[in-house]
């Protein structure tokens, strides 16, 4: 398979480019450069002659400009070149070293150094907006999304964890401010009974109403007076009528009280105006403003009675008042677990609360200093003559609006210094860790093993735990998502009148197949390759009639086989929409998805000027699009990267531009050649050319992987480690094993620090 992957260059040993990133001195050595040395033994029996690989040549070394150099170099350090099927020699350490000393002598690659170095040391990053609510979740106990209203992380490297896209702006702080305040009053209860009373003339009435004195209001026919009130918490309250009848007919004057439209029981009062009568309702209530109703229900008047008294039946209201709760509202679970094993809260126990959730959000013991400034705020609430409730409330707000948990390094500041590479700390490489695994903290298992030391003796064990534990759903939904580009199906708007069966349910569902599967395959530790050639996946009703599958109904997602012409995730709605133009499917969208996600071997971006199927193939209308992408490939600007692409596109043809196997699907043509000869046929095609690409899929995953997790791009030497890693593990690596050797490999457990120079 080496066409699926032509332009790149042989994965090599880069244990020796730390001597180049550092200005390794040339060595002089008689015969060919090391430059052409380089390129007779790795390149150019595949680029050289009338129709190299890649239409590039490399077999004269004086014609290799700076921007090939730069290529080769960059794609001997990926690994993604020779081809895994290359059958001459691998590149050692020692042939890149030689390399890249030789290209920077000769200023072909001056930036070389400063490449290699620099992108292994972490600059600050903030959490991401998953990041922030997994933790005041998993701190706190809130689910209410907290960033909602934030604007989306930007993304560089692929992954919005990355510390080139988090930028530290004064309006993200101010939102994080605001958020903190939102958190603090979900999860700390200040009890703020609520008394009131709201006099009848402040109303709003419906009927014939008049003011008959002593602050009464008196409606003469049916109807209601109206207001609205605050409340505070939860509960139930009482709501007290100061009422007084003119009773008439057979039947007592009755009342009804409406909250939000929803009535709460009806009231009989015998009242009159020589004596009056508090009427009382007691009933739940939600927090928030609430809208309520008297409403005066059975209306009298019958003139020609001979008793005046019984001629006319009217309801008198002087004031409405609310008070409650009248039961103390149950403690928020954040306010539970933060009392631990405390009864209560008191001011003598709050410094020491604030210091212990502190510690947890910091992902440190805190210093003496920053433990003094949280007491010094939270008693600032009791100088007020506040409840100690009020001052959690302000320490946790200033916590949660702190650098300290908003922001991760693993770079330490200091005057006069230099970056060393160093083992991380184990309370840092815990943070490392769940953020990576969960999206959020380490909880106190895993906090408490790194403080104690035992960490490092414990680390597989507790990767294992914090995978196995449901939050790591995290490392599906947060990198999955971003891995495999789903964002952009939430984008993805299909034409109406080609899609006419497209909602925001199938794009929903789409999307949770996905997901399910990939978590499935991650807690199954089922072997990384099946997320291209897995033979099973997930859909509900919706999904499998999108499908034209039998035997699913209802919202339930259900596991199932797939049919021959499925094939892992390559297969799926979402994959197929977001890769589709929104009139019709795009074969060289989903080449270029095949080779950016799936091979890890993206191509480079079109040459200026170069549209995207050029004039002479938008000159002949009456052509098929195949027909005319087949034109637009001629141009010799384009064939390099079309070969590629097209042909791994034109396998999925048989499926629409939703996913749907097409009505057509039959009569549709989804061979496609590569540059080699060798021909796709349609989906079980594709499968065997990946199968022939599982190391170049595993190696772009590992990669991604610890992109991820790290926040940075991997350096060269890092990218070798994982070469190295995906040789040893072997092409049935499960993903669960994958992932648990990722972190125990020296790019993930290793961190920067700054130390005076000597």
């Amino acid at each position: 398979m080496r066409a699926l992957a032509q332009t790149s260059f042989a994965a090599a040993a880069l244990a020796g480019l730390v001597l180049v990133a550092h200005g390794a001195p040339e060595q002089e050595e008689p015969g060919p450069n090391p430059g052409q040395r380089f390129l007779q033994r790795h390149c150019v029996e595949c680029h050289s002659g009338w129709e190299p690989d890649g239409n590039l040549r490399l077999d004269d070394v004086a014609k290799v400009s700076s921007e090939t150099w730069s290529e080769v170099y960059r794609r001997a350090a990926s690994g993604s070149m020779p081809p895994d099927d290359h059958e001459g020699p691998r590149p050692q350490a020692a042939d890149l070293a030689a390399l890249g000393a030789w290209l920077r002598a000769q200023g072909q690659l001056p930036a070389l150094a400063s490449v290699a170095d620099t992108s292994s040391r972490p600059a600050l990053r903030r959490l991401t907006r998953a990041e922030y609510e997994h933790a005041v979740r998993d701190l706190l106990g809130v689910h209410s999304r907290p960033t909602r209203d934030w604007p989306r992380d930007e993304v560089a490297d692929g992954f919005d964890t990355s510390s080139a896209a988090a930028s530290l702006t004064p309006s993200y702080f101010q939102r994080a401010l605001e958020a903190a305040e939102r958190v603090a009053a979900e999860a700390i209860l200040v009890l703020e009974p609520l008394k009131t009373r709201i006099p009848a003339a402040k109303l709003a009435a419906k009927g014939r109403v008049y003011d008959v004195g002593q602050g009464y209001r008196k409606l003469v026919t049916s109807g209601s007076f109206g207001g609205q009130i605050t409340i505070p918490h939860r509960g139930r309250y009482r709501i007290r009528l100061r009422v007084y009848g003119d009773q008439a007919g057979p039947d007592p004057v009755r009342l009804s009280l409406r909250v939000d439209g929803r009535r709460h029981g009806i009231k009989a009062t015998r009242s009159t105006k020589d004596s009056p009568e508090t009427v009382q309702f007691v009933i739940p209530l939600e927090v928030g403003k609430r809208r309520f109703e008297v409403y005066y229900l059975n209306d009298y008047y019958r003139p020609e009675a001979k008793d005046p008294n019984q001629r006319d039946r009217n309801f008198s209201l002087k004031w409405v008042e609310v008070e409650g709760p009248v039961d103390r509202p149950p403690l928020p679970p954040g306010h539970k677990r933060l009392l631990g094993d405390a009864k209560r809260l008191t001011w003598n126990n709050l410094p020491q609360i604030l210091e212990r959730l502190a510690g947890r959000a910091y992902r440190r013991p805190l210093r003496a200093a920053e433990s003094a400034r949280l007491a010094k705020l939270a008693a600032s609430a009791r100088a007020r003559r506040e409840p100690p409730e009020v001052g959690l409330r302000l320490g946790l707000t200033a916590i949660l609006a702190s650098p300290n948990f908003l922001l991760r390094s693993d770079l330490d500041p200091g005057p006069g210094v230099h970056n060393v590479p160093r083992r991380l700390p184990q309370l840092d490489l815990a943070a490392r860790l769940s953020f990576f695994l969960w999206g959020s903290l380490p909880d106190e298992a895993l906090a408490r093993a790194a403080g104690a030391g035992t960490l490092e003796r414990d680390y597989v064990v507790q990767a294992r735990r914090l995978i196995d534990d449901p939050r790591s759903r995290s490392l599906v939904e947060d990198f999955g998502r971003q891995w495999l580009q789903l964002s952009r199906l939430e984008e993805a708007t299909p034409d109406a009148l080609a899609f006419p069966d497209f909602d925001e349910a199938l794009r929903s569902a789409m999307s949770v197949e996905t997901e399910l599967v990939l978590e499935a395959i991650l807690r199954e530790d089922r072997p990384a390759h099946e997320v291209i050639d897995g033979r099973f996946t997930f859909v509900n009703g919706r999904l499998a009639k999108h499908y034209g599958w039998t035997g699913v109904e209802g919202p339930r997602f259900r596991r199932v086989s797939l049919p021959p012409g499925r094939s892992g995730v390559l297969t799926h709605a979402s994959v197929l929409t977001l890769t589709s133009e929104p009139e019709r499917a795009s074969l060289v969208k989903r080449g270029k998805w095949l080779l950016e996600v799936i091979l890890a071997d993206p191509p480079p971006p079109p040459p200026p000027g170069v549209d995207s199927l050029g004039p002479e193939a938008k000159a002949r209308p009456d052509l098929s699009f195949a027909k005319r992408l087949e034109l637009h490939r001629s141009r010799a600007d384009c064939r390099s990267c079309h070969s590629r692409m097209d042909p791994l596109g034109v396998s999925l043809e048989r499926y629409s531009g939703t996913g749907a196997l097409r009505r057509d699907a039959d009569l549709v043509n989804s061979k496609g050649q590569l540059p080699d000869g060798s021909v796709l046929d349609g989906v079980p095609g594709l499968r065997k050319a990946l199968s022939q690409r599982r190391g170049a899929f595993l190696r772009g995953l590992s990669r991604a992987l610890l992109t991820y997790g790290l926040g940075r791009p991997l350096a060269l030497e890092e990218q070798e480690e994982v070469r190295l890693l995906v040789a040893r593990l072997g092409e049935e690596v499960g993903l669960r094993r994958l992932v648990v050797e990722l972190v125990q490999t020296r790019a993930f457990r290793q961190g920067w620090r700054r130390e005076e120079t000597r």
